[in-house]
């Protein structure tokens, strides 16, 4: 989607508030990026939870539907909302039909622009949906690489608007979650996917988690920034912390059943996210 100049703000108003968030505060909020492992469906029914904020709800999921349909001809890829009050993806309402925009890196999400990228009472938003071969015309994402859903939720008394990156096959057939970021600040918005995504990526890409009996065994370059390690249960209970200043730590988690457990890794204002497996 190429926003207005009202909803798009400057890449110069950009520059400066990205400066901003890197000297504010964690009582402030920040940006939390979430790197996975990029995940490909392309299969009849097969669907990606999304849990933007790592609680304990997953927030949204994206199905597709290949060779669905009475006659077999018809090729979809909707994202459904958990929350059907409170969980919304920005998009259009047009004939009846919900269409999540594909924002361009630098889009402002916040409360000023639609969300009606799904419908009422948690109805599908439509990122693809052909048949026999051919788009509607409203959709925004055929064949159209990498882009970005925008979205909000509500996980307390105020909301959190955020960004998942989603690429769709040419073809309408499968499609790739690969990454997702929110601000963790109340009711304050957030750029789609730039900057903020490169350099999360970047920083995820720098650092090996091993897991180890009795442990994580991390590993980082060593001219790297000092940065400040959490692991949190999935139900988002503090195991351990640590100041990690050299190139490699070692977390140790006495009493810890093999499970899946996240890393938060803060550094240059921003928080990284992954998930492990425990060893244990």
């Amino acid at each position: 989607m190429n926003p207005s100049v009202s909803q798009k703000q400057s890449l110069s108003s950009y520059a400066a508030l990205a400066a901003s968030l890197l000297a504010s505060s964690a009582v402030q909020g920040q940006i939390v990026y979430t790197d996975i492992n990029d995940t490909t469906v392309n299969t009849h029914l097969g669907q990606v939870d999304i849990n933007i904020n790592n609680d304990t709800v997953p927030d949204f999921y994206l199905r597709l539907y290949k060779n669905a349909g009475a006659l077999g001809k018809m090729d979809a890829i909707f994202i459904y909302p958990y929350d059907s009050v409170f969980g919304k993806v920005a998009g259009s309402a047009q004939a009846g039909f919900n269409y999540p925009f594909n924002l361009t890196p630098g889009y402002v999400v916040e409360d000023s622009i639609s969300f009606n990228g799904t419908g009422a009472n948690g109805t599908e938003g439509a990122l693809s949906f052909r048949f026999d071969g051919q788009p509607y015309p409203n959709i925004e994402w055929s064949g159209a690489g990498d882009g970005f859903l925008g979205v909000r939720i509500r996980p307390d008394d105020a909301y959190r608007y955020g960004w998942i990156r989603v690429q769709v096959a040419a073809d309408g057939e499968s499609f790739t979650v690969k990454d997702m970021a929110f601000e963790s600040s109340k009711d304050s918005m957030i750029y789609a996917g730039h900057l903020w995504m490169s350099r999360g990526e970047m920083w995820s890409q720098k650092i090996q988690s091993i897991a180890v009996d009795g442990g994580i065994r991390l590993v980082k370059p060593s001219s790297s920034e000092p940065m400040f390690v959490e692991v949190l249960g999935m139900d988002g209970a503090l195991l351990t912390k640590a100041q990690w200043n050299d190139d490699q730590l070692f977390l140790p988690l006495v009493g810890v059943a093999r499970t899946l457990v996240i890393l938060q890794f803060h550094v240059e204002g921003m928080t990284v996210r992954r998930r492990l497996l425990l060893n244990n």
